[in-house]
């Protein structure tokens, strides 16, 4: 994926995680094929951009460390449940609706 993207080839932190993620997903017998990968990678790369252009156009040090800090656990946060309505989405799209929203921990009636 690295080269793929064209991501520095640089050993961080982040790349020995998802090596590691990786490595547990085969062992669980879950392996990803190359297609599935490659598409979430273009998805994560689009806002990853987004991610550092946001906190580059800082105007002062104070907003470049919470937007740094805060803004993207925040935006990622925002991701993962934003991808957990999308999973959600599809399914009920795919599979009808299995549970109405009393069922459902946490569900809002939207208006």
């Amino acid at each position: 994926m690295v080269r793929l993207r064209g991501w520095p080839d640089v050993p961080t932190a982040a790349r020995g995680a998802l090596d590691s993620h990786l490595e547990q997903m085969n062992a669980l017998g879950l392996s990803i094929p190359h297609d599935a990968l490659d598409t979430y990678s273009q998805a994560v790369d689009l806002i990853a951009k987004v991610d550092i252009n946001d906190a580059a156009s800082a105007e002062d040090l104070d907003t470049l460390v919470t937007r740094t800090a805060v803004g993207m656990h925040m935006h990622s946060q925002l991701v993962l449940k934003l991808l957990a309505l999308a999973q959600a989405s599809r399914s009920i799209a795919l599979y009808g609706r299995a549970l109405g929203p009393r069922d459902c921990p946490g569900a809002r009636r939207t208006p």
